[in-house]
């Protein structure tokens, strides 16, 4: 063996070098995108949550047609809750028509601050005045 031929270049090892470099790079951007996904995904929970619950807050005080409520949960989001009366397809004997209950529960996301929103919608029966 010769003396030469033992050990690593000096370009191996730099080569070697920007390979670990490109690798560690990404990564570190799919361990990124991978949290922040998950943030998004538990700020989406938690908005359902809430708009989940003034859902059932309507329901369970009975539809008032043409009511509309806002406000804003200690966390952050911001929601509104419509509830209107829907046309009455009905025989005269019927004291029941129905109300569309909109639940909107909105929230600024991610690093720009982009804002997100969903809705939540149901048809509940509703006493006729």
């Amino acid at each position: 063996m010769s003396g030469h031929d033992d050990g690593f270049t000096l370009i191996e090892t730099l080569a070697a070098l920007v390979i670990l470099a490109l690798a560690a790079s990404t990564f570190y951007r799919a361990l990124e995108t991978g949290t922040q996904g998950a943030r998004i995904a538990e700020r989406e929970t938690a908005a359902l949550a809430h708009a989940q619950s003034r859902l059932d807050e309507v329901v369970a005080l009975g539809p008032q047609e043409n009511l509309a409520l806002t406000g804003q949960t200690p966390d952050g989001y911001a929601w509104s809750t419509t509830v209107s009366g829907l046309d009455r397809t009905r025989t005269d004997r019927s004291p029941v028509g129905l109300a569309r209950v909109d639940v909107r529960v909105s929230w600024r996301d991610g690093p720009a601050r982009r804002e997100r929103d969903l809705t939540l919608t149901t048809i509940m029966a509703s006493r006729s005045r």
